[in-house]
């Protein structure tokens, strides 16, 4: 398989879309997850044996804002709400699949039915475990 690389300025632009940074290479592939309901981030999934580790800029909102002091995300770390920019940061990073609108609604619809399901089935215990009244 030939899989062309995207670079900082190649980030996908359907609603949702997974990705792999080190695609093949067994011990530092990650794979990451963006959905339109994110806003903008991506989720660091992991890869086989690699848990992300996430570590936040330690740093309060004015020194952040007057850059007092440099901080860089320690190596093989990720922020709490990753942007493109970190992924693309831990490695080449492939297109493995986008999602086009069909596939995201019908997501959207078959979780909607799951859940309704599941209260319908939640509701069938709860009228089953009422006590019988009239023997009393």
């Amino acid at each position: 398989m030939t899989a062309k690389l995207l670079g900082l300025f190649d980030e996908p632009q359907d609603r949702a879309a997974v990705v792999a940074t080190n695609y093949g290479d067994y011990h530092q592939q990650m794979i990451w997850l963006k959905s339109e309901v994110m806003d903008g981030h991506w989720i660091a999934l992991g890869g086989d044996g690699i848990r992300p580790q996430v570590v936040n800029d330690p740093r309060n909102e004015l020194e952040k804002l007057g850059r007092r002091h440099e901080w860089r995300q320690p190596s093989g770390t990720v922020p709490s709400w990753p942007r493109w920019e970190d992924v693309v940061a831990h490695g080449p990073v492939v297109l493995l699949t986008a999602g086009d609108d069909e596939m995201f609604a019908s997501g959207w619809r078959a979780g909607i039915r799951h859940t309704a399901q599941q209260m319908e089935g939640f509701l069938a215990d709860l009228e089953l475990d009422e006590p019988d009244r009239s023997t009393t």
